[in-house]
């Protein structure tokens, strides 16, 4: 190994664990019986921080050994007032828990493969609320992140050296996250829990040679990755996301900035949500959204390779026998999340190359939402002359193929609900224009939709029986099943 590659196994000894002793969490204190003149030995850049910081004994003590272990690489590779050496991080195969964030340089952090750890091989790390202390101070109330770079100032931007370099308007080239699987606090079955924040990689402010690729995030409250920020550019390969409560990605801000993705992912309610800081009156959850000191433009040139996406209309109280279709491959019960593909709102422009999207076991009402920054949610950027172009996907299970809020229409993609048939096709809408087939020419149908909010997934048996058959009235609220970001039931 190179000079600059810190093996975390050879410094430290962190390693694979016997499968009893996966769940123990190895707070430096109360597991390891480290005393604060062991820590201080240990990790003696982190130490400097934190007692610098204004941190107690107790507070330093009660993180975990791996959060203390990254960040002290972290740390130990910044020279003041502002020198980062290029260097990587090696993390074993093991599954390792953390506390506070993993915060880190000009760095590539790479694990032994993005796999949860059951003794057998890939790098699982594991957020902990317990003993949880932001070095970002009180504005990081509530708000959980994994990885953070030296480049992100807090969402309420007050962070400055030696945590992070003042003002947030500086990007983090040369951030890079690989070959590791992230997991959340939360269970596969629950819903965004309106109360906290949590996301496993803020993507802060993406520059140069940065990205994150060959990773997993699963069983996030709110999204496995948040790019955020004015990216130039951003770099998302090889991503899944799995049972996160608002989305897989979440894109903050980011208008006009090039954002490059592949991705594959099931059972987020939609697996990009683009948005502004603060959102209210179009928030996922009912109250201010992610807020954050910078007001950028929403936005993005998005484009999508290849996406895998996978939605779920099932629960087993809509099954009238009372049994459970995906038992056998799934304890408990996959509680339905109908995962859309896109919320775009800010100025935009989404390509789509291939694809599928697949929705089981039931009806989705639009693959992509349009939400006018300006007209449907107090912001200052009208949707103007954004885009969305998809070439040659497989599409089956969703009726439309866009909802545009603020245009009051909806796209048709199969004309035979509502039992539509397999569609393999493309897709092509200007804001303000007709859409329409861009390989074929031919142009898609509207309906009226002035509702200006989203429809519920209907089930299988609601769209087919026996039973009552349920169907959309796009000119007012749902009235049945359940909102599939908060659960409240419509």
């Amino acid at each position: 190994m190179g000079a600059y590659t810190y093996d975390l196994q050879q410094m430290f000894g962190l390693g694979q664990k016997p499968f009893t002793d996966l769940n123990v969490k190895d707070f430096c204190g109360a597991d390891l019986g480290m005393t604060i003149v062991d820590f201080q030995t240990t990790f003696p850049a982190y130490y400097g921080v934190l007692n610098g910081l204004g941190w107690s004994d107790s507070e330093i003590l009660g993180l975990t050994y791996f959060t203390a272990c990254i960040n002290e690489v972290g740390y130990m590779t910044q020279i003041p007032p502002f020198t980062y050496t290029g260097y990587s991080i090696r993390i074993p195969s093991g599954k390792f828990w953390y506390n506070s964030e993993l915060r880190v340089g000009y760095a590539t952090v790479s694990g032994d493969g993005p796999f949860f750890n059951y003794s057998q091989g890939g790098t699982e790390l594991c957020m902990t609320h317990t003993n949880w202390k932001s070095v970002y101070g009180s504005g990081q109330d509530d708000t959980y992140l994994g990885f953070t770079s030296y480049a992100y100032p807090g969402e309420d931007g007050t962070a400055t050296l030696p945590v992070a370099l003042p003002g947030g308007f500086q990007w983090s080239h040369a951030f890079r996250i690989e070959n590791l699987c992230m997991s959340g606090t939360t269970d596969p079955n629950a819903f965004n829990d309106s109360s906290f924040r949590e996301a496993g990689i803020m993507y802060w402010w993406p520059g140069e040679n940065s990205g994150v690729f060959n990773v997993r995030c699963e069983n996030f409250n709110d999204f496995g990755l948040i790019i955020s920020g004015a990216p130039a550019p951003a770099r998302v390969r090889d991503f899944t996301a799995f049972h996160n409560k608002v989305g897989g990605i979440g894109i903050r801000g980011c208008a006009y900035s090039d954002i490059e993705l592949s991705f594959s992912g099931d059972f987020n309610p939609w697996s990009i949500y683009v948005f502004r800081q603060g959102e209210t009156l179009c928030s996922p959850n009912g109250v201010s959204f992610w807020p954050c000191f910078q007001d950028w433009n929403p936005g993005g040139t998005i484009t999508f390779t290849s996406p895998k996406v996978e939605g779920w209309a099932a629960r087993e109280d809509y099954v009238s026998d009372g049994s459970n279709p995906m038992s056998g491959a799934y304890a408990p019960e996959v509680i339905g999340k109908g995962q859309r593909f896109a919320r775009l709102t800010g100025r935009f422009r989404l390509t789509v190359n291939g694809g599928t999207f697949y929705m089981a076991r039931g009806l989705a009402d639009a693959l992509i939402s349009v939400v006018d920054d300006f007209h449907n949610n107090g912001g200052t950027t009208p949707t103007d002359n954004s885009s969305v172009v998809i070439n040659n996907a497989y599409v089956n299970g969703y009726v439309h193929w866009l909802h545009d809020w603020y245009g009051q229409k909806k796209w048709v993609l199969s004309n035979s609900f509502p039992t539509p048939t397999n569609i393999s096709n493309s897709f092509y809408w200007r804001n303000g224009q007709t859409a329409r087939d861009p390989n074929e020419g031919t142009t898609y149908t509207n309906i009226t939709a002035t509702y200006e909010g989203l429809q519920p997934f209907i089930n299988e048996e609601q769209m087919i029986g026996p039973g009552t058959i349920l169907s959309w009235n796009h000119n007012a609220a749902p009235t049945f099943n359940y909102n599939e970001v908060t659960g409240a039931n419509y």
